[in-house]
């Protein structure tokens, strides 16, 4: 089944763009978020459910996440996601960071939003997944991306995996993580993402 996209989530509150009132997106800085593109996938994932793309206000909002460790966004940005998610999910799996991310950030931002998503869902949050290829994707051509397959799943997959990342730009690294989750025993894989990168 090919892949489509969560759209129309509101995000509330105290914002975690331009620090204005409130908690969560500002009116005005939730007006100014684009729609997040569509992406074609694979059939290794059975749905995508996005936020919005990552451009202008969108990716200020990753990057100060991601790269800054501003943490004011993370708690509504997770809270959209998870009320547009459907039921039936039986684990939360966050895509692992390479090392040096680790090492240089000292977090991991799919895996604070996996611990998030968890929370609002019931549902446990589980890793089974590890590199075996430590690359760091966005230092990546676009067709290196798509060559990559560097994950494995340690241990049985529960049957229905929600995937947890920040950002999708092509795919790759979902659909690597997607195969070693399905070898390992998953059914079905959904991907959760903040924002999609335009091509």
């Amino acid at each position: 089944m090919g892949a489509t996209y969560g759209r129309g989530m509101v995000l509330f509150g105290r914002c975690g763009s331009c620090g204005g009132a409130g908690s969560g997106i500002c009116d005005g800085c939730r007006a100014g978020l684009d729609p997040a593109p569509v992406l074609e996938l694979a059939p290794d994932l059975d749905h995508v459910h996005s936020v919005f793309a990552y451009t202008g206000i969108g990716q200020r909002l990753v990057r100060d996440l991601k790269f800054h460790n501003r943490r004011t966004g993370l708690r509504p940005l997770a809270g959209a996601l998870a009320e547009a998610l459907p039921a039936g999910f039986d684990v939360v799996v966050a895509v692992p960071a390479s090392g040096e991310h680790r090492r240089r950030r000292g977090y991991d931002l799919p895996e604070l939003l996996a611990a998030a998503l968890g929370r609002r869902l019931s549902l446990p949050v589980e890793q089974p997944l590890r590199r075996t290829d430590d690359g760091m994707q966005h230092a990546r051509s676009r067709a290196e991306r798509l060559r990559s397959d560097g994950f494995l799943a340690v241990g049985a997959s529960r049957p229905t995996v929600l995937l947890v990342d920040d950002v999708v730009t092509t795919g790759a690294t979902a659909r690597s993580c997607a195969r070693a989750l399905r070898a390992a025993g998953a059914a079905t894989v959904e991907l959760c993402v903040l924002a999609v990168t335009p091509e």
